[in-house]
C-alpha cells in the first residue's frame, strides 16, 4: 500500500472495530465464573462493586463522533521514528544538535553517509512563511537538502515508471528543531514549504553543477494535478 498522508478511521469504522474487539473480549472472559473474578479481587483487596455504585460513569461508545471525522493514522513509532516508506533511492540522515556553552553545532553531511557521492556544487535558498517552491525535477542530477534554518516540510513523489515504488509520496518536516539531510535521487519530484513563522533557509548540496545554458530543472505549477499533494490543502495535518 502506498504511503500518503490520510485521514484513518471514520466513526462508523472505529464502532465497528470496537465491537469487534469487545465480542472478542467478552468471549475470552467466559472461561472465568464471576465468582472466581469477584474472590480474586476481594484476596487483592480491590473494590468489587460497579462502576456505576462508586460514581463512576461507564466508558462511552461513539456516540459523540460528529459526521466526517476521522481518526488519526499511525505517522511515528513510540520513538517519534517516521513509519513512513522511503522512496526507491531517497536517503535520510538524522543529525542531533551538540548542545555547546555558545550555541549548538550540527553536522550537515560526512563522506561514509554516502559511499562514492560527489559534490560539485553547494547553494542555499531563503523561503519567507508561507511560501512554496514546487514542483521540480532533474534527469541526471542528485540534491541533497537541508534546512539549516526555521521550519520546512518536504515533499518527494516518485513518478519513475521503472521504480518499484511509483506513485509513492514523502512527506518529511525538518529544521533547526528537527535536523535532517534528505537525499533526493534523479527523477524524483519535490517541493518545499516554509511551514514556520519566520525566515527559513534550506542548503542544497549537488552532484552536478548548475549548467546556466542548459538547466537540468524541470518545472510543473504548484497546483499540478499529476502529483497527489496539495500544499495549501494538507498544511497543519498529522505529525
Amino acid at each position: 500500500m502506498l504511503y500518503r498522508e490520510q485521514e484513518g478511521l471514520t466513526c462508523s469504522d472505529r464502532a465497528r472495530q470496537s465491537a469487534i474487539d469487545s465480542n472478542e473480549e467478552h468471549h475470552s472472559q467466559r472461561e472465568k465464573s464471576d465468582e472466581e473474578n469477584r474472590l480474586r479481587k476481594v484476596a487483592a483487596g480491590q473494590n468489587t462493586s460497579s462502576l456505576t455504585e462508586r460514581g463512576i460513569p461507564k466508558p462511552m461508545g461513539m456516540t459523540w463522533c460528529l459526521p466526517g471525522a476521522r481518526q488519526d493514522k499511525q505517522s511515528v513509532t513510540k520513538d517519534w521514528e517516521s513509519v513512513q516508506p522511503l522512496i526507491e533511492g531517497v536517503l535520510m540522515h538524522k543529525m542531533r544538535n551538540v548542545m555547546k556553552d555558545n550555541g549548538y553545532l550540527t553536522e550537515i553531511f560526512r563522506e561514509e553517509w554516502e559511499e562514492g557521492a560527489e559534490i560539485k556544487h553547494i547553494f542555499q535558498e531563503t523561503l519567507n512563511p508561507g511560501e512554496i517552491t514546487a514542483w521540480h525535477c532533474h534527469q541526471n542530477t542528485t540534491d541533497r537538502l537541508f534546512a539549516s534554518l526555521g521550519s520546512l516540510k518536504i515533499v518527494l513523489y516518485d513518478a519513475r515508471k521503472e521504480s518499484s515504488t511509483r506513485g509513492l509520496l514523502n512527506v518529511f518536516r525538518v529544521g533547526t528543531a528537527h535536523p535532517h539531510l534528505i537525499v533526493v535521487p534523479p527523477g524524483i519530484w519535490h517541493g518545499v514549504m516554509n511551514i514556520g513563522p519566520e525566515i527559513s533557509l534550506i542548503v542544497n548540496i549537488t552532484d552536478k553543477v548548475y549548467e546556466y545554458e542548459s538547466p537540468d530543472h524541470w518545472r510543473l505549477d504548484e497546483d499540478t494535478d499529476q502529483i497527489p499533494y496539495s500544499f495549501r490543502k494538507s498544511h497543519r495535518d498529522s505529525p
